[in-house]
């Protein structure tokens, strides 16, 4: 009786560790796929800026095409039951030598771990675009 219970103990261990292994590999590929989306909106938000303080020296983005196309994108990208939500930070103006954008794209929805004494919901991925070669 005791090699049963040892048995199914160790059974059970390793199952465990199985998927956990499997839950932190997938977790891992999502983290990375939010980490390139958040990347891709604060670049793509970037390419919006004001042309007429472009022609007076300084570099302005226009705020509201930009977001625009940051929720066009996540629209398309994160399906309902996922909730996703993002700040942006404009680094901007005359005074700013390597204007940029900062963007933290936080995403909530089901737990990514299926073992009950893990229990993660929602992944923050933060991204920063610099137009590096302006000033």
């Amino acid at each position: 009786m005791k090699l049963l219970i040892v048995f199914m103990a160790l059974v059970s261990l390793n199952l465990m560790f199985l998927i956990y292994q499997g839950d932190m590999n997938r977790f891992i590929r999502v983290q990375s796929e939010i980490k390139s989306i958040a990347e891709e909106c604060a670049a793509g938000a970037s390419l919006y800026y004001d042309e007429e303080a472009f022609s007076q020296g300084y570099y302005l983005y226009d705020k509201k095409e930009g977001k625009k196309y940051i929720d066009y994108v996540l629209a398309r990208t994160f399906k309902p039951p996922l909730q996703c939500s993002y700040q942006i930070h404009y680094r901007e103006g005359p005074e700013e030598p390597d204007p940029g954008i900062q963007l933290l794209l936080t995403v909530r929805g089901r737990d990514w771990f299926r073992l009950g004494f893990l229990r993660v919901e929602e992944i923050k991925r933060e991204a920063f675009y610099e137009q590096k070669g302006y000033g």
